[in-house]
């Protein structure tokens, strides 16, 4: 809600409860906050993760303080800002973050000196798979690159699949709020009205890969760049298979989303 955007540092401050009611003193704060850096409210960006954190800074905060991107074009960029010591891709192993935060937070590893090269050593599956390696001979390069997986869901490994399911239910939601369906229909509006689609499209995108819709990210992004009436019926086309696949992977119930 906006209230809780807007009390979000008194809250890592430990200064509030999360009913944000005054908590007396001494306050404790938190070790470690993590913050995407496009924050939004009814579909559209309301503040930045980077402007928290440099109140947070501001008002004495010593933990660690996390951004998570859905742009990988913005992480360089955002790793050099005061204050911030780590940045992550959506689509990043939340294991893997956990701990490294955790570690970082009791000294048992150092900040880093550039936030975002942190991110190499815990990349996707798909993405370091899909590296070239040097070694390779230029008449292997030049083969064609395999098609995309329609889902990756390596960034979930560590997580019950329970709790994967529940993840899932609400970011394939054809009507709830912040789902993959939702977002994509307000893109889809903008475009047909005639509006600036960079705001919906990076939602939508943060959206797909924290949702692991692999190939719908990829294509977002070619929308993004160039879009038209028949990339958003690629991208309709393409969120009905991800949900689909999900269903036989085990990752959404056969019955769900039927009619819709």
């Amino acid at each position: 809600t906006r209230d809780e955007q807007l009390h979000f540092v008194d809250f890592a401050l430990g200064r509030i409860d999360v009913q944000m009611r005054p908590l007396p003193l001494p306050h404790q704060p938190a070790d470690v906050v993590v913050v995407d850096q496009n924050l939004l409210l009814d579909g559209k960006p309301h503040c930045y993760g980077t402007v928290l954190i440099e109140q947070l800074r501001i008002r004495g905060f010593t933990g660690v303080a996390c951004i998570i991107t859905a742009d990988f074009k913005d992480a360089e960029q955002l790793s050099k800002l005061p204050g911030v010591d780590l940045v992550v891709p959506k689509n990043i192993n939340f294991s893997s973050l956990a701990l490294q935060l955790r570690q970082m937070a009791t000294g048992k590893i150092a900040k880093p000196a550039q936030a975002w090269l942190c991110r190499h050593s815990s990349v996707t599956k798909s993405a370091s798979q899909s590296a070239v390696d040097p070694g390779l001979t230029s008449a292997s390069s030049s083969q064609p690159e395999p098609p995309l997986p329609l889902i990756d869901t390596s960034h979930f490994i560590g997580l019950p699949r329970s709790l994967m399911q529940k993840l899932f239910l609400k970011a394939y939601h054809p009507s709830v709020d912040g789902s993959l369906a939702k977002t994509l229909q307000q893109l889809q509006t903008t475009f047909e009205e005639g509006g600036d689609i960079g705001p919906d499209s990076h939602s939508s995108l943060g959206i797909a890969r924290s949702a692991g819709a692999n190939l719908m990210a990829h294509e977002i992004k070619e929308f993004r760049n160039a879009p038209s009436a028949a990339a958003l019926k690629t991208l309709w086309n393409t969120l009905h298979a991800t949900r689909e696949q999900l269903k036989v992977d085990g990752f959404l119930p056969a019955d769900a989303f039927i009619n819709t």
